[in-house]
């Protein structure tokens, strides 16, 4: 038996009004901000689910891959060294890889990736910052949300040709939508693959190997040719 003398309370008087209090609390948990153990434990998780590099590809082949150098922006400033690095980009999705300086082998899995879907990207050029010495053919992508601390890096290419390289797929990539990006990227089922050209380097898979000095080459070996020569009497 219930109590005669018991008030009802809110929630059971109105259950709208109840359930929208529910609501309400389950928001105000969800804004609550994390801690700054919380979050280095949350990025930590995230790192360790990377897809290793052998997933990133397909057999050995990526959508666009480079040597770069980047770091995080302070405002219009680097908020530290630029970091040689190898990047990667999938999709929307930005995968940084360490060593990947000259002579070094990239690691297996990414230091980090970013999502670049509707971010910003411009080019930056010279960037200097007296007394330093200035650094050449910088671009920068700013995220729509914070990630991973950040909002915006600096990224540094060796050449200015290697910096529009990335730009030019870095601005269709973050404007493309999943279907263009696929439509791209991914392999057409059902259609004959063609092959269009042919490999002209000295590893051609379409010309029989030798074996040289204990080495395995290609070459193309010139035709002899014997020329008759008449012999006055």
């Amino acid at each position: 038996m219930g109590l005669p003398w018991r008030r009802k309370t809110q929630a059971e008087a109105s259950p709208a009004a109840g359930a929208e209090d529910a609501a309400a609390g389950g928001e105000q948990q969800q804004k609550r901000k994390l801690t700054k153990k919380e979050k280095e434990k949350a990025e930590k998780e995230l790192r360790k689910a990377l897809p290793p590099q052998s997933q990133v590809g397909r057999n050995g082949l990526f959508e666009m891959v480079g040597q770069l150098s980047f770091t995080w922006a302070a405002g219009n400033v680097p908020g530290g060294p630029f970091v040689p690095c190898n990047v990667v980009a999938h999709g929307h999705n930005l995968y940084v890889f360490e060593g990947g300086q000259t002579g070094h082998r990239p690691s297996a899995k990414p230091r980090t990736f970013f999502q670049v879907k509707r971010a910003e990207v411009a080019v930056i050029g010279r960037l200097q910052i007296p007394p330093l010495p200035p650094h050449f053919n910088v671009f920068r992508i700013e995220l729509t949300k914070k990630q991973f601390g950040h909002r915006a890096f600096f990224f540094k290419a060796a050449t200015t040709k290697e910096m529009m390289r990335w730009m030019t797929d870095l601005k269709w990539r973050v404007q493309a939508s999943e279907a263009e990006i696929k439509r791209r990227f991914e392999p057409q089922r059902g259609r004959e693959v063609v092959q269009r050209r042919l490999d002209e380097t000295e590893s051609a898979v379409h010309r029989q190997s030798e074996r040289v000095v204990g080495l395995a080459v290609r070459y193309e070996q010139q035709e002899v040719t014997i020329a008759d020569i008449d012999e006055e009497a």
